[in-house]
């Protein structure tokens, strides 16, 4: 489920919650006095509320995502001049976030959660120190637990922004806790889809954290590194097996534990792609167990392309060694070919150019160790490498790789 989404389900469990609450004094609590949209603001809160009361009946939960998302919405402009953030409102809605009523860090959060998706909001986000009282509220287990699930998106977000990155990899007491979640361990929320919301924002967070090799040493000291080895081969395998693998998320099953394990599986293949990236990540791939090879393999064989676009291959087969003949004994090499060369169905062309340009780097990489050179004869690279090269629109940096790999093949 894509975070948009997520953030909406949590947004109507939360607003199911604020139905006890008064309309009264605990309604207005969060808003800064001094804020120039006081009126604005605390029109949205009472919509809330107005909105809270109609989902006691037997609404239907589509009625209840409409009507969500129209509030969701309403509220943004509530907190934006001319599209930048007043301080003191996000001063105020971080300060919430620790209050001792629940009203108010459910709305501080569902307010945080509708901005953190942009990215020009994060440096005003950061300066006002947002993220530290996020983590904190994800740290914070005697929180609601939707809070702390709908935290760890916010926070997962902000990672967007390489300015985030050194606070959040230096505490050890919240990576901890993100580890956790991508274990699923603790108290995250009162039914199973919390628990794997939850694990599919701490693999994301993780994954924009992998993507900057300055924190690949600490990640690998805290455990992290391994721990995205461990979970990336357990789902690689299972969902080889299970054949749980779709072209793109529109054709999952409108099942929301379905799209949550395929976004998770996605989020740790992008994770080992950004440690793949640096000398202390490749080696902490290569002294993993051979299956993190094997299922980086499978990736290859996956019909979603982003699998097979973050699968790391041609990084792994730069290392050589055993861990370049753990990918060619699964066929990683032949399956590069197919990359090349076989548009998925419902695929656009945006995402096949970026499966094609992860095949040709790859079988750059392969070309040069010779079992994995076998691979690549095997299935015919060479010719699928010369068609492409008579096609327009390939880059100059593509096509000196091709010509390369073409020069390695011969």
């Amino acid at each position: 489920m894509r975070p948009g989404h997520l953030r909406l389900w949590h947004f109507l469990k939360l607003s199911l919650r604020r139905t006890s609450v008064s309309s009264g004094a605990h309604a207005s609590t969060w808003v800064p006095a001094a804020s120039a949209n006081l009126v604005a603001q605390r029109s949205a809160v009472a919509a809330s509320q107005a909105t809270s009361a109609l989902f006691q009946g037997t609404l239907c939960f589509a009625a209840a995502a409409v009507i969500g998302s129209t509030v969701m919405a309403s509220w943004q402009p509530a907190h934006c001049i001319e599209d930048k953030l007043e301080p003191g409102v996000l001063k105020e809605l971080a300060h919430d976030l620790s209050s001792s009523l629940n009203a108010d860090r459910e709305r501080a959060v569902s307010m945080l959660s509708s901005l953190t998706p942009f990215l020009e909001h994060h440096e005003a986000m950061l300066h006002a120190g947002v993220l530290p009282c996020l983590m904190q509220a994800v740290e914070d287990q005697e929180m609601v637990p939707q809070v702390r699930v709908l935290a760890l998106c916010c926070a997962a977000d902000l990672m967007k922004d390489s300015a985030a990155h050194e606070e959040t990899v230096h505490s050890q007491s919240f990576l901890s806790v993100v580890m956790a979640a991508l274990q699923s361990e603790g108290t995250w929320g009162e039914g199973p889809e919390d628990g794997l919301m939850a694990r599919s924002h701490a693999s994301r967070l993780l994954s924009e954290l992998c993507s900057d090799g300055r924190c690949h040493p600490i990640l690998i000291r805290e455990g992290a590194a391994g721990l995205l080895v461990k979970r990336g081969a357990e789902l690689a395998v299972e969902g080889e097996k299970a054949g749980s693998r779709y072209t793109s998320l529109s054709a999952a099953p409108a099942n929301m534990n379905t799209i949550l394990s395929v976004e998770e599986e996605r989020y740790l293949s992008a994770s080992l792609f950004g440690l793949a990236s640096s000398t202390s990540g490749r080696d902490a791939l290569a002294t993993a167990e051979a299956k993190i090879i094997k299922g980086m393999a499978l990736w290859t064989h996956s019909r979603d392309p982003i699998l097979q676009r973050y699968g790391a291959i041609g990084r792994i087969a730069e290392m050589g060694g055993e861990a370049a003949l753990t990918i060619g004994k699964h066929g990683a090499a032949i399956a590069l070919t197919s990359m090349l060369t076989q548009k998925q169905e419902g695929q656009s062309d945006g995402v096949h150019r970026g499966v094609q340009r992860c095949a040709i780097r790859s079988m750059h990489a392969c070309s040069r160790c010779p079992p994995l050179r076998q691979g690549l004869l095997a299935s015919q690279a060479n010719l699928a490498l010369q068609e492409l090269l008579s096609q327009p629109g390939l880059s100059q940096e593509l096509q000196q790789m091709v010509q390369a790999t073409l020069q390695q093949l011969a």
